[in-house]
C-alpha cells in the first residue's frame, strides 16, 4: 500500500481491507464520546474542553470551569462549559458533530437567561468563532486580543471576516493547547 505521494505506508499492523472497513463504517453525526481529562488537578468532560483551558490561560483570558449552572423559569437547566471572568461571558465547548444540536439549545437558554455565549467549535484554531450575544443569534468574533488590541477593553472583536494575519501570542496558544500530552 501506498500514501498519496508514492511512499509507502507506515505499516501500523491492521490490515489494509479493515482500515477500509472501518472507514467506509464511519458516521459522522453519530455522537462523538468524550474522553474526562484531568488538567492542572481540574477535570474536565473533554480533552477538548481542557484544551481550550490551556488556550485561554496562554491568552491571559480568566477563566472559570462550570462555576454555575442556569435554570429558567420553566424549570430547564444548562451548564455551560466556561465562565471568561474579564469578559462577562460563557463559553461553550462542542465538537463538530453536534453543533446544530447545540445551536439551538444555546439560543434557548440566552434568550431566556439574558448572557452572551461564545460557541467554540473543536479546539483552539486560527478561526473566528460564532457567538450569540445580547438575546440575538449568531454574531461572528475573534479571540485574538492581541492583534486587535481590545484586551485591556475586555472583549471580543466582530471582525466579519478575518483576513489578518493571526498575533504570536494566539497563534502560541493555540500550539500549546494543541501540543499537550494528557
Amino acid at each position: 500500500m501506498e500514501t498519496f505521494d508514492g511512499a509507502p505506508a507506515p505499516d501500523n499492523g491492521m490490515d489494509p481491507e479493515e482500515i477500509l472497513r472501518r472507514s467506509e463504517a464511519f458516521d459522522p453525526t453519530q455522537r462523538v464520546t468524550a474522553i474526562p481529562t484531568t488538567y492542572k488537578g481540574i477535570t474536565f468532560r473533554s480533552r477538548t474542553e481542557a484544551r481550550w483551558s490551556i488556550f485561554f490561560t496562554a491568552m491571559g483570558i480568566e477563566w472559570e470551569y462550570e462555576p454555575e449552572g442556569l435554570e429558567l423559569a420553566s424549570g430547564a437547566r444548562y451548564l455551560p462549559d466556561f465562565y471568561l471572568l474579564r469578559f462577562h461571558w460563557w463559553a461553550e465547548v462542542k465538537p463538530t458533530g453536534e453543533i446544530l444540536r447545540q445551536e439551538r439549545k444555546s439560543i434557548t437558554f440566552c434568550s431566556a437567561a439574558d448572557i452572551d455565549l461564545l460557541l467554540l467549535v473543536g479546539g483552539p484554531a486560527c478561526k473566528e468563532y460564532q457567538a450569540i450575544v445580547q438575546q440575538d443569534t449568531f454574531w461572528t468574533f475573534c479571540l485574538d486580543t492581541d492583534y486587535h488590541g481590545t484586551d485591556d477593553e475586555n472583549r471580543f472583536w466582530s471582525c466579519g471576516q478575518c483576513d489578518h494575519d493571526y498575533s504570536d501570542m494566539y497563534k502560541l496558544a493555540i500550539l500549546a493547547a494543541r501540543s499537550v500530552r494528557f
